[in-house]
């Protein structure tokens, strides 16, 4: 019988084994939300092209708004300087003609009274009186010679300023070309720059597309392994259901085995015999699946003793003490909120038995009530029970 025991408490363990390593195939695959994946990929998707866009607008209309002012400025400056060039230029010479004008129009004006006096002076001293009419015909020449002398400089002088400022308007009209010409290199150079950021937005916007599509394209292998996944995971589920059912089979007969034997010494021993066969019902209650996670369980104070919910493992000694297991497990589960898992071996030939607890529950108050408990002890990761043996009648 207890060679028995041994094997069928080692098929439990390695089914433990199996549920365990479900469980954490279970909990790697629930941790990739499908939905989750998927938004988070669009949304990196609308964010790298709208960064893009926007990067690449703010890049073109930059570019675009420098080159204008830049050739606006520059264009501004030449002409500007050009024309404020040749004003001072045509001031210039306008101001040096009428200068040179005047002294060659002085220096006629003395020459000629400079003549006439020398010529009157001549006539005085040569003619005397008598000669009167000579001297004033002399005088009379004189004068227009004066006055031919005064027109030719002042023909003369205007020569020289038309001549001037001609020389003026040809240097302004040769600066103003090459100010149109310094304007067009500015427009061409702003019409570059204009068909440079249309190409690396072009170029941007490709590269976004590509980013999109490759996202798309991930998105779409992510769902198909999640799909894969999960499949194999039914599948796993399955097998697992299937193999804990069997466990639980086993465990069955185990119980009813050791229900047996206790029934049978309580008859030995003359006490009367307490019924602790679980109806169908209590036993699909009790072996139903539930897979326990490890560190689930939680406790809490309150006045009548700590509570305790979640997963938790019940070590029970002595070995000897067997017999009176069954007891221990028909008990177990007439109690509202609890369930037993698994029983198996813990080692040092101690029954480990691994319990649920649906609600927050005395559990140690519970197990110090069950008429076949001796003493309980609560340690970090388990509750050790300590049954009676038959030397304890």
């Amino acid at each position: 019988m207890e060679k028995v025991s041994d094997e069928i408490m080692q098929e439990a363990e390695e089914a433990a084994k199996i549920i365990d390593e479900y469980k954490q195939r279970l909990a790697q695959v629930i941790g990739r939300d499908k939905e989750n994946l998927r938004k988070q990929a669009e949304q990196e998707s609308a964010d790298i092209i709208a960064e893009a866009k926007q990067k690449s607008e703010e890049m073109v209309a930059e570019l675009r708004e420098r080159a204008n002012k830049e050739a606006k400025e520059e264009s501004a400056s030449i002409i500007i300087e050009a024309q404020q060039k040749a004003e001072q230029i045509v001031e210039k010479a306008s101001r040096e003609a009428e200068e040179e004008s005047v002294t060659i129009i002085a220096k006629s004006r003395e020459r000629a009274e400079q003549i006439i006096n020398e010529a009157k002076e001549r006539a005085k001293k040569e003619a005397g009186e008598a000669a009167k009419s000579e001297v004033e015909l002399i005088i009379r020449e004189a004068n227009e010679k004066s006055v031919e002398i005064i027109a030719k400089a002042t023909q003369e002088a205007h020569e020289e300023v038309r001549r001037i400022i001609a020389e003026v308007e040809r240097a302004t009209e040769r600066m103003t070309e090459e100010a149109k010409d310094e304007a067009e290199r500015s427009a061409k150079a702003l019409s570059e720059l204009n068909q440079t950021a249309k190409h690396n937005m072009a170029k941007a916007k490709e590269k976004v597309r590509q980013g999109a599509e490759a996202t798309i394209e991930v998105t779409r292998r992510a769902e198909k392994i999640i799909s894969e996944a999960r499949n194999k995971m039914q599948e796993e589920l399955e097998e697992s259901t299937r193999i804990i059912t069997e466990v639980n089979q086993s465990l069955e007969e185990i119980i009813d085995a050791a229900e047996h034997e206790t029934e049978e010494e309580l008859e030995n021993q003359g006490e009367p015999v307490r019924s602790t066969a679980a109806t169908t019902e209590e036993r699909a209650e009790a072996t139903e699946l539930i897979i326990p996670v490890k560190g689930d369980s939680a406790s809490q104070e309150t006045d009548g003793g700590k509570l305790h919910q979640g997963t938790l493992e019940l070590d029970i000694s002595p070995p000897e003490a067997s017999v009176h297991l069954g007891s221990l497990l028909k008990h177990l589960r007439e109690v509202a909120g609890l369930q037993v898992l698994l029983v198996g071996n813990s080692g040092n030939k101690r029954t480990r038995v691994t319990v649920f607890l649906g609600k927050p529950l005395p559990l140690v108050s519970i197990l110090k009530e069950i008429p076949p408990v001796k003493g309980v002890i609560e340690n970090e990761n388990s509750i050790q029970v300590v049954l009676e043996t038959s030397t304890d009648k």
